[in-house]
């Protein structure tokens, strides 16, 4: 893409044009696809760019508050926290640091004891986890 315009005119009418442009297709696209996309480019944008990003600290805070909580406020947090988020339009990127998040606070066994109970047709075998 390119920003870099000869003159400010043109950069702030392109720029206009681009900002109408997303406009329009965000609101002609299925409700569930419009706030999918855009929580999936907002997740993008914490995600650390440089430069002012008014989203930045969000992870860094997440972190400060969970090493003040105890290991029962933690619980409690991430299971109303993953209770809240079902239905919540996210970006792939987002559900995968979910689940790699999940994944990586399990020993090697209970690794290898839940990958026993996937079928062969991804479905989880055997009732609840």
């Amino acid at each position: 893409m390119m920003y870099d315009y000869p003159c400010p005119e043109t950069r702030q009418r392109v720029r206009l044009g681009w900002a109408r442009g997303l406009a329009f297709a965000l609101g002609e696209c299925h409700p569930d696809d419009a706030s999918a996309l855009c929580a999936a480019y907002l997740d993008e944008r914490a995600a650390g760019m440089p430069g002012f990003d008014p989203w930045r600290d969000i992870r860094e805070d997440a972190r400060f508050w969970a090493d003040c909580a105890r290991p029962a406020e933690l619980q409690h947090y991430a299971c109303a926290a993953l209770h809240r988020l079902q239905g919540v339009p996210m970006g792939l990127g987002m559900r995968k640091r979910l689940f790699v998040s999940i994944w990586r606070s399990f020993t090697d066994a209970d690794r290898r004891a839940f990958l026993a109970r996937l079928g062969t047709d991804g479905q989880f075998q055997g009732g609840s986890a």
